[in-house]
């Protein structure tokens, strides 16, 4: 009779644990998360899925294009030493966890690996709820220098759309050949990065090459899919070579944002990889192309250039056609 209630009372627990946000570990056997990863998690409890009533909020307060203050992710997948392929709704994947939006994906490293692509690679079939509450919590864990993906961190591709992503990306040390950035935008359509942190802001530290951009959007690769439609919204977003790129694209929008690169020092050190520096040389940190058509970035923004002063006034707004 105690064999039966002590088993119950186990069933009771991990059903209480689903109803609360599923966590799916994938060979969680490396270090712990990131400080910026444990800030955030203090302000995570039980998260109600109120998507249904109109309120686009989480258990401490808001969770969407307004305020992420209030994101508590629902449902979580964790990675170590491996990448992770979005090609289905990402609500499905919450509920395949056991979960609710916002799903969170933490990518853990114990060294830099080479992956097919980038850490989390956002592709067709892959979509988000369609309002502008937060889909998608990330924390990619490199550090730049000794651990972490050494390609892309992440990239939204082909018919992604509707996806709503915030959290903190970093990327791993570069290797030879290596084309590294911290968002890859080659397509997609309606995703918006908002209060997304590339690289650590605070300490003028950058992971990411930014061999196009810490943030590039432009089109790319085999599928000539034009990027849509994409948002940036209060980033964070330091990189070495260059801050942000906008190519080949359709109606972009970048608002509050902040943009630093050029930091002489970062060409400097010796990597894991055998590398020197996390890039070789820098431009400006902010750079609009001539084929972005209809994309608004306003005197809200800031690129800032080494030595950083966060006082550099941005361009203005792509004339329309």
């Amino acid at each position: 009779m105690k064999k039966a209630l002590a088993a119950l009372a186990i069933l009771l627990a991990l059903a209480a644990g689903f109803a609360a946000g599923t966590i799916v570990d994938l060979r969680d056997d490396g270090p712990g998360k990131s400080d910026r990863a444990l800030e955030r998690e203090q302000t995570e409890t039980t998260n109600a899925d109120t998507r249904g009533s109109g309120e686009l909020t989480g258990p401490t307060g808001p969770c969407d294009h307004a305020d992420t203050s209030g994101c508590a992710p629902g449902s979580e997948l964790i990675l170590t030493d491996d990448q992770w392929r979005c090609t289905q709704p990402l609500e499905e994947v919450a509920r395949e966890v056991g979960g609710t939006l916002p799903l969170k994906v933490t990518a853990k490293f114990t060294t830099f690996i080479e992956t097919s692509g980038p850490v989390i690679d956002l592709r067709e079939g892959c979509e988000g709820d369609g309002t502008d509450a937060i889909d998608l919590i990330l924390d990619i864990q490199g550090d730049g220098r000794t651990k972490g993906g050494i390609n892309d961190a992440l990239s939204v591709k082909l018919d992604a759309h509707d996806i709503d992503i915030t959290g903190n990306i970093d990327c791993g040390p570069r290797a030879e050949g290596s084309h590294q950035d911290g968002i890859q935008a080659q397509g997609a359509r309606n995703i918006s990065f908002v209060d997304l942190e590339i690289g650590d802001w605070d300490d003028q530290r950058a992971t990411c090459t930014g061999a196009e951009a810490g943030i590039g959007i432009s089109l790319g690769g085999v599928a000539d899919v034009i990027p849509t439609g994409h948002k940036c919204i209060r980033c964070r977003v330091i990189a070495c070579r260059r801050g942000i790129n906008i190519g080949a694209s359709l109606r972009a929008e970048v608002v509050d944002s902040m943009f630093r690169s050029g930091n002489p020092a970062e060409r400097e050190e010796r990597l894991a990889t055998g590398m020197i520096g996390l890039c070789s040389f820098a431009v400006s940190t902010c750079e609009f192309q001539p084929t972005a058509r209809e994309y608004s970035f306003d005197d809200s923004n800031v690129c800032d250039e080494y030595p950083y002063e966060e006082t550099v006034p941005a361009p203005a707004a792509s004339p329309e056609p």
